[in-house]
């Protein structure tokens, strides 16, 4: 872009004479010169104008005085560009050899809370048949449940059999039962059971029973568990055409040892004598085996056995039954 102020500079000079015009290789004393001339330009276009003869031309051109500035400067800012560039890319090439060379941490990551305790159970069938000098048969159903949390513990079951001696009922029984356990820690607990059976040999047409306990861990681990128990009951009964409800105390344990995760055995054992009677009790024990066959059979082998200290009259005080049978675990 070019500029051009006429000013009064003399009155008999030229007005190509007022023009002036720096060479490409210009002095520093070129440059002051031309400075100065742009200098008194402005202060004569600032000054009220004045008749005169004459005007001169001053005409200031930047695009050639940019190209009057020395080479130097140029050079100098080349090498600045080639400092910055060459900075730069130290820089970057830092950069990435710490990202590269840095450990990549991932955060911990939180262990799945474990699984829900589920309820686990078991159904087993069993049959006995003889023929030739005798004529028996036997059948028994026996199925259990159970689920274990790290502060409660909660027992179902039921079990039934019935028989016959040559075409004779021998056998006729039908019990079930429910137990909960709440823990106080690891070995205390509380709780309460409740069973209901049916004896037709035994002349027992119904006994039930309540009882709250209290219990302890003898042994608590892995494989192997000894408990013992011990509370007031109610049974309440009718047994050879006699209907009474008495308090009892009942006192037991319950035993079990895993040999691996395919054999086991266990044993329960409980006695209830009568408070006002001490002579009248009853005892129900059971002490068994298993062992797995695959991931859900197995073969159970159990003898249960119930004594009755004053029996109906015409029975035996004590009724027991050995059992071979085909489990299914659920």
């Amino acid at each position: 872009m070019k500029i051009k102020l006429i000013v009064n500079v003399a009155r008999h000079s030229a007005p190509s004479r007022g023009v002036r015009q720096c060479p490409v290789a210009a002095s520093r004393a070129d440059l002051g010169a031309l400075e100065k001339t742009r200098a008194a330009a402005l202060r004569t276009l600032l000054r009220p104008r004045r008749a005169h003869s004459g005007e001169a031309s001053v005409i200031i051109d930047y695009r050639w005085q940019r190209r009057c500035a020395p080479r130097r400067f140029a050079w100098l800012a080349v090498g600045w560009a080639v400092l910055l560039l060459v900075t730069a890319g130290a820089t970057a090439q830092t950069n990435t050899a710490t990202t590269t060379n840095a450990p990549i941490v991932t955060p911990p990551k939180t262990p799945p809370p474990p699984p829900a305790p589920k309820w686990e159970g078991s159904a087993a069938i069993g049959v006995t048949v003889t023929r030739g000098n005798s004529k028996t048969e036997l059948f028994t159903v026996n199925i259990q449940t159970q689920k274990k949390t790290p502060r409660e513990e909660w027992f179902l079951g039921g079990d039934a059999a019935y028989g016959e001696n040559e075409s004779v009922k021998n056998t006729e029984t039908l019990h079930g039962f429910g137990q909960y356990n709440n823990l106080f820690d690891g070995r205390f607990y509380w709780g309460v059971r409740a069973d209901a059976m049916h004896d037709g040999i035994a002349a027992i047409r119904y006994r039930l029973t309540l009882a709250p306990l209290a219990g302890f861990f003898l042994i608590k681990q892995t494989n192997t568990t000894l408990a013992v128990e011990l509370g007031p009951g109610f049974v309440y009964q009718d047994q050879g055409d006699q209907t009474r409800g008495t308090m009892t105390v009942r006192a037991g344990e319950r035993f079990e040892h895993k040999f691996s995760a395919k054999t086991r055995v266990w044993e329960t054992f409980e006695i209830l004598p009568q408070v006002d009677r001490w002579s009248y009790y009853v005892i129900n024990a059971e002490i068994g085996v298993e062992a797995a066959l695959n991931g859900r059979l197995s073969l159970r082998t159990y003898l249960q056995d119930t004594y009755y200290s004053i029996p109906a009259p015409g029975r035996e005080k004590n009724d027991a039954k050995l059992v071979t049978a085909i489990a299914y675990k659920f």
